[in-house]
């Protein structure tokens, strides 16, 4: 069976797909391959971590938000439509969610 490589197996075992013992090598080869990422992937947060933990014993404030915000990526903003004064619409753009915000809250404190 002289295939070694994931990639030569995926390939042999799509051209024979009735041949158990590529696809068992597939198989094999695939297990390995995630095995082998989650570990390094494991590495990779206990490195991170370790960093932090370092920025953070050090007072090092800048780094250690910064690698925080790495780690966690960036703000997302997300805008929450409202309804329109009358129900009938949503309000989607930004600058019309804010002044329907606006025309509510001088309704209420009678504006």
């Amino acid at each position: 069976m002289g295939y070694y490589s994931f990639s030569e197996a995926h390939a042999a075992k799509l051209r024979n797909p009735n041949f158990t013992a590529l696809h068992d090598k597939w198989r094999e080869l695939r297990s390995s391959a995630q095995r082998e990422l989650r570990c390094m992937e494991n590495q990779w947060w206990i490195d991170k971590a370790y960093q932090i933990q370092q920025y953070a014993d050090n007072n090092e404030l800048q780094k250690f938000y910064e690698a925080i915000k790495a780690v966690h990526g960036p703000r997302q903003q997300s805008i929450h439509p409202v309804k329109s004064k009358d129900g009938s619409t949503l309000v989607k753009d930004q600058q019309g969610i804010l002044h329907r915000w606006a025309e509510h809250l001088g309704e209420l404190l009678d504006f």
